[in-house]
């Protein structure tokens, strides 16, 4: 199980690093689960992979719901890489120090705490590392990641191409004795797939007089039931074969046939009346055939 604190400015591309990862998961047929709001048919076409919608704060009642981050009959099997992702944005508003009393806190803390037992991969998105609960951050924080947007510098007062760089460090400090890889994305083919407005609620509604919690988790549809089944299958490509005999055909029949329309054009069309009288025949001799059996 793997871990990750995504931390970075607003801007600087955390939540479409988490959504690059998003991809490369269900790209390799493995789970993913999220509280972002994520449009596969923007990302795929003919892929089959759903997502599960988290709620916005989730509780505790969906992670449990979740299941195993990837199913085995046998219960020794723990494959690392064919564990699930969760991926939770917004984690400053419910993973600080404050909402440390609120109900089902620490019960959700703890199955994260559990995540390796369920199978699952976890990225918390934060803006600052210093916003989430310091108890919280040393005991879930196995890698820390610090995402920058690159054409938010200037090198000799040249702006750089716009690319995000994430800079990955084992632990919950970003030292060199610490780093372990670096993840770059331009990423604008990503754009399209996640809503980069997304506004985070708690779900909590009145209905008259009683204040109702309507959080839900759903699955979001494949990009394949969505887009993919209604576009009509390309036409079958034509092997380099087939290309070398068509032109091998023309290379040697094309300046005879050029040479008849141009120069013999009565006897080409006198063939050519011929062929379409014999072919008609065959039609109508086929037809006969056809009527007496």
């Amino acid at each position: 199980m793997t871990v990750y604190f995504l931390t970075g400015k607003l801007g600087s591309g955390k939540s479409l690093m988490s959504v690059s990862k998003i991809r490369e998961y269900l790209e390799a047929g493995r789970r993913v689960a999220t509280n972002l709001d994520i449009y596969l048919d923007a990302m795929f076409t003919n892929n089959k992979s759903s997502i599960v919608r988290l709620p916005d704060k989730p509780r505790i009642e969906d992670m449990k719901a979740l299941g195993s981050g990837y199913e085995s009959d046998d219960p020794r099997d723990n494959t690392e890489s064919k564990y699930g992702l969760i991926v939770l944005d917004e984690c400053g508003t419910w993973l600080n120090s404050r909402e440390w009393n609120d109900k089902g806190r620490r019960a959700l803390i703890d199955w994260f705490l559990h995540a390796r037992k369920h199978r699952w991969d976890v990225i918390f998105l934060i803006q600052d590392i210093e916003a989430c609960d310091g108890q919280i951050v040393r005991a879930l924080c196995e890698h820390l990641v610090i995402c920058r947007r690159m054409d938010r510098y200037r090198v000799f007062k040249v702006r750089l191409p716009r690319f995000h760089i994430a800079t990955v460090y084992y632990g919950t400090t970003a030292n060199k004795g610490n780093f372990v890889e670096r993840w770059v994305y331009r990423g604008t083919e990503l754009y399209a797939a996640y809503d980069t407005r997304q506004c985070f609620s708690d779900g909590l509604e009145f209905h008259g007089n009683d204040l109702v919690d309507m959080r839900a988790m759903y699955s979001v549809l494949s990009a394949y039931h969505v887009k993919g089944r209604y576009i009509t299958s390309p036409a079958a490509s034509v092997s380099f074969g087939q290309r070398l005999a068509r032109f091998a055909f023309w290379a040697v029949w094309g300046p005879y046939l050029l040479w008849l329309s141009l120069f013999d054009s009565e006897r080409f069309k006198r063939q050519y009346l011929q062929q379409r009288q014999r072919d008609s025949v065959l039609i109508a001799d086929r037809q006969i055939t056809f009527e007496r059996e």
